[in-house]
């Protein structure tokens, strides 16, 4: 009788540790999986953020700078925006070389921006647009 006892002692014991290491072994995994997810998010935002500050560099330093011409040579005044030079920027171009699904620009009053885009990251430049300091927007996903 005692012989029994014991085998079927063992065997609950057994079951129970089975249990537990299954529980372990699913919260792990589970939790390796949201830290991976989470990382790969991060990731992904960080790329995005990196392009769309690329994006407002190149735009506030060449791309939609105020240029004159002065004895032969080009001056180019950096923060310097007029509404013709911003025209000539290919927002479309900017956005397939950048590879982003959505690219914004806009200027904003330095005492900050009404309008909101939505699931978008959004990177703020100092500029003189037209003769007035405002903010230039670059936004995109």
């Amino acid at each position: 009788m005692e012989n029994q006892y014991k085998k079927g002692q063992f065997a609950f014991d057994l079951a129970i540790a089975v249990v537990v290491i299954a529980f372990i072994l699913y919260f792990g995994l589970t939790t390796v999986a949201e830290i991976h997810n989470s990382n790969e998010k991060s990731l992904n935002e960080q790329i995005i953020y990196n392009k769309l500050i690329s994006a407002a560099d190149y735009l506030v330093k060449v791309g939609a700078v105020e240029t004159k011409e002065i004895y032969n040579s080009k001056a180019i005044y950096h923060h310097e925006i007029t509404t013709e030079s911003f025209n000539k920027i290919g927002v479309d171009e900017l956005k397939n070389k950048l590879q982003l699904k959505e690219l914004k620009l806009d200027f904003c009053k330095i005492e900050g921006c009404n309008t909101f885009y939505e699931d978008n990251l959004c990177i703020n430049r100092i500029v003189l647009y037209n003769n007035e300091t405002s903010i230039l927007r670059v936004c995109g996903k």
